[in-house]
């Protein structure tokens, strides 16, 4: 006779797959009713895409779908666009470009599915439409799903089709550096900067590797040029990073005063960051300047009172000082703060 225990144990572990598969169900449920876009039928989505295009084309051909499906996909309308492309696949199931431009759209959509946007991917390129934008979200689909021989394939046919795309390095050290093969990466991010010199973001890459590989003055130089470089606005402003980074170097060697100048003009870049001030104050703590760190750590806790790291840094500080009640104050606000949601640490100068 089997013990009852043992099916009572099978039967709560069925109820607790059960329970983990409808709390999954759940959650795609909800991810496609609040994040995914409004549900848009195809008639609707061919009207919304169609103007100048042929009736009898769209009714019956598959030349005026492609056209309308990437209207779509270039406004950003991605479930029309996937309505749209489908129906021409339905026409014609070995229509390259629907693939490609229907892989496109799951690639990108909110709500996105990495699986059947590289099964329409590599199917495009399996029907011909081999571009190097097929490749392009090919290789980043590939790298986040950590298939990097295969997004280092899909780099290599990108630098075949346009040998002078920086990106296609650039993208390709990346994979490299995931890889462990940081000679090669470095290879790349030389080659890209060869080919545009004042990149701030290809030197910030490539100042972070050679940090990384302790090649400390290699790396303040690539931060150096970020600086020089950065001219122009960029999706992450890197000039700010870059004197923090430095700053980390120059701590590193010791040279407290030094990090604390560069941190200033960090502060004078972006003076409601808090971070440089918190960092500056790191540095003053180094240099036995007790005051001066307080200081900086109380601007910092009035930038962002939500941010647990300003206030222990601060307790530390005040305990050094002698204000014992005071450090016991501000490490009872971190400790509560720190049952917050987890804090990203962007930087500690070491």
């Amino acid at each position: 006779m089997v013990p009852l225990c043992s099916c009572s144990d099978e039967a709560n572990d069925q109820v607790k797959k059960e329970e983990a598969d409808e709390k999954s169900r759940e959650s795609s449920e909800f991810k496609k009713l609040f994040f995914g876009p409004p549900k848009t039928s195809l008639a609707m989505a061919i009207r919304k895409y169609s103007k100048g295009i042929d009736r009898a084309e769209l009714a019956s051909g598959t030349k005026g779908l492609l056209i309308a499906g990437k209207r779509a996909v270039d406004s950003d309308d991605y479930y029309s666009a996937e309505e749209i492309l489908s129906e021409a696949l339905r026409r014609d199931p070995d229509n390259g470009e629907a693939y490609f431009l229907r892989g496109r759209a799951r690639s990108n959509a909110i709500v996105s599915d990495d699986k059947l946007a590289r099964e329409d991917l590599e199917k495009a390129i399996q029907l011909g439409a081999s571009s190097f934008s097929a490749y392009k979200y090919l290789a980043r689909i590939y790298s986040d799903e950590k298939q990097y021989d295969k997004a280092l394939g899909a780099l290599g046919e990108m630098i075949r089709l346009e040998p002078k795309s920086k990106e296609s390095y650039r993208e390709r050290a990346a994979v490299y550096i995931a890889l462990g093969q940081n000679d090669k990466a470095l290879e790349d991010y030389t080659h890209a900067l060869k080919m545009d010199p004042t990149n701030s973001d290809i030197f910030y890459k490539r100042g972070q590797l050679f940090e990384l590989l302790k090649r400390y003055d290699e790396a303040m130089s690539d931060y150096k040029s970020v600086i020089a470089n950065e001219n122009k606005p960029t999706k992450i402003p890197l000039k700010g990073l870059a004197y923090r980074r430095i700053a980390n170097l120059l701590s590193r060697q010791g040279k407290y005063q030094q990090a604390v100048d560069i941190l200033g003009k960090a502060i004078e870049l972006d003076s409601s960051d808090d971070e440089p001030l918190r960092l500056r104050g790191d540095q003053f703590m180094k240099m036995g300047k007790v005051d001066r760190a307080i200081e900086d750590y109380t601007k910092a806790v009035e930038l962002a009172p939500e941010t647990s790291r300003n206030y222990h840094a601060r307790s530390i500080a005040y305990e050094k000082s002698g204000q014992k009640q005071l450090a016991e104050r501000d490490r009872a606000q971190s400790s509560r703060l720190q049952e917050k949601p987890a804090e990203a640490t962007l930087y500690e100068l070491k």
